[in-house]
């Protein structure tokens, strides 16, 4: 019986694994020229960079950012609504995602620059400077993005976190309550207040902050621990 189990899942494993690199084969053979082809015959910035999207799906990553680079190089297309934050942008995850994380802060950087409210390139940015220890240097630019809404609770949460690390424990406080107030869900700001709260001594309420994290987001790790998973990453690939 438990051979036949074994023997099951491996099936079912396998098919999924087909259908993954059947799925991908589509993707990069049939969509792609269809995607991309309407881009550059109809000059529409939008659907290069979906194409290039499509590439990074499929872990192509260098024809990815050459669709990318191509909006941002191209005049007629960079100029179109939202190309340019949306092409840095995407540049920004292929680059992430190769673990070329000092090319993708700069492109995240330049998306900010485009649009400081886009949080898709926020969040991956504060990561990355902050395990280069460059806390410091991007609070305006955390300040930018707050001050687009200030009603948003990811702004004040990603402050809180630069002041942790710099030891501004009572100013980091202020922030997490401020994201709190906005949205007392967010697990994230739980956990980043309770590392505050920890280090000014407030060893209760910083537990209680810590449970109500771990209670909203089960899998919450530490700003240290994506760090650390981050940057091993870069590691395996430089291996």
């Amino acid at each position: 019986m438990l051979k036949r189990i074994i023997y099951l899942v491996f099936l079912i494993s396998l098919s999924l694994l087909l259908i993954e690199s059947i799925r991908y084969k589509i993707a990069d053979k049939i969509i792609y020229p269809l995607v991309h082809g309407i881009g550059v015959q109809n000059n529409y910035a939008d659907a290069i960079i979906w194409g290039g999207n499509i590439k990074r799906y499929v872990k192509k990553f260098d024809d990815a950012k050459k669709d990318y680079i191509y909006v941002i190089k191209k005049e007629d297309l960079s100029k179109q609504k939202n190309a340019l934050e949306m092409a840095y942008l995407n540049l920004g995850h292929t680059f992430y995602k190769i673990g070329d994380y000092s090319n993708a802060a700069k492109a995240y950087y330049l998306t900010l620059k485009k649009n400081p409210g886009n949080k898709d390139a926020l969040l991956p940015f504060v990561r990355i400077n902050m395990a280069y220890e460059n806390s410091s240097q991007i609070i305006p630019i955390v300040q930018s993005f707050i001050s687009t809404d200030i009603k948003d609770s990811i702004g004040f949460t990603e402050l809180c976190a630069l002041y942790n690390r710099l030891e501004e424990f009572d100013v980091a406080r202020v922030n997490c309550q401020n994201a709190i107030k906005n949205d007392k869900n967010y697990a994230r700001a739980h956990y980043d207040y309770g590392v505050a709260l920890l280090s000014l001594g407030f060893n209760k309420d910083s537990e209680k902050e810590f449970k109500l994290a771990k209670k909203l987001q089960p899998n919450i790790k530490s700003r240290e621990k994506l760090e650390e998973i981050m940057l091993s990453v870069k590691k395996d690939k430089e291996n």
